[in-house]
């Protein structure tokens, strides 16, 4: 059996898409114990969607691993917050805000290829 089985939720969200993870947070700022479900083996939901097919010039490992850094990063954040570790979760939102930074200029530079007669 389930170890969370035996313990008390205030409130259980099924599913750990990003909407998921928001109300998790937003529940845990308001003193509510949370219990997050995913059936599948990470967070994150739509998120996870493949978008390399969107564009040619989008490496799909490297977008892959963007991706999946970035649910790490807010996951990373939101568990901090729920658990009121203020200072793991300004960590976290600062190595999420460089990461965030870093994945716009890659998706950036994707589209600029793609679409250069709009850029000159």
């Amino acid at each position: 059996m389930n170890k969370h089985v035996n313990k008390c939720w205030d409130v259980v969200i099924i599913g750990g898409g990003l909407s998921g993870l928001v109300a998790a947070n937003d529940l845990g700022e308001q003193n509510l114990k949370v219990l997050v479900i995913e059936k599948g083996k990470t967070l994150g939901g739509l998120a996870r969607t493949d978008v390399t097919s969107a564009n040619p010039n989008w490496s799909k490992k490297e977008l892959t691993d963007l991706l999946y850094m970035h649910l790490k990063l807010t996951t990373d954040e939101v568990v901090a917050r729920i658990h009121k570790d203020w200072d793991a979760d300004i960590r976290a939102f600062d190595v999420g805000e460089n990461h965030i930074i870093k994945m716009a200029d890659a998706l950036t530079a994707g589209i600029v290829k793609q679409f250069p007669k709009k850029f000159e």
